[in-house]
């Protein structure tokens, strides 16, 4: 058995991702699946945050989540799964753009459901995926 390629790459850029998925697939290791885990806090009351702040959080999230559903879009995926959290329904004092990118995600999932697509979500009272 060989090994699969291992990269590091901004999953919020289009770019470095088309690398990683070309790198993958010349390699004769096509992604089968993805697992989006991605996230960032920055807690505070809504009236600290600046726009950078908002951001910082948004996109490994959201901005990722649309990369990541974008390119494999074409492939023949046996899992898109992306890593929610509670907050997306019931909020949470000081992470309002986190909880803001959670219910984006689910959002996202639900509508690659529906154009036919995988797509399911874990949903961490935490706010993080499981561990191994």
């Amino acid at each position: 058995m060989t090994a699969s390629p291992i990269a590091a790459a901004d999953v919020g850029d289009r770019a470095a991702m088309e690398r990683v998925l070309a790198q993958a697939d010349t390699a004769g290791h096509p992604v089968r699946g993805v697992l989006h885990a991605a996230m960032v806090l920055d807690d505070a009351p809504l009236a600290e945050l600046t726009a950078e702040r908002i951001e910082a959080v948004l996109h490994p999230k959201v901005r990722g989540a649309n990369v990541l559903s974008e390119l494999t879009r074409d492939r023949d995926l046996d899992f898109f799964l992306v890593c929610s959290s509670l907050t997306a329904s019931v909020g949470n004092l000081r992470q309002s753009p986190y909880c803001a990118a959670n219910a984006y995600l689910e959002a996202l999932v639900r509508q690659r459901r529906s154009d036919g697509l995988p797509g399911r979500r874990t949903h961490r009272g935490d706010g993080a995926c499981p561990r191994t």
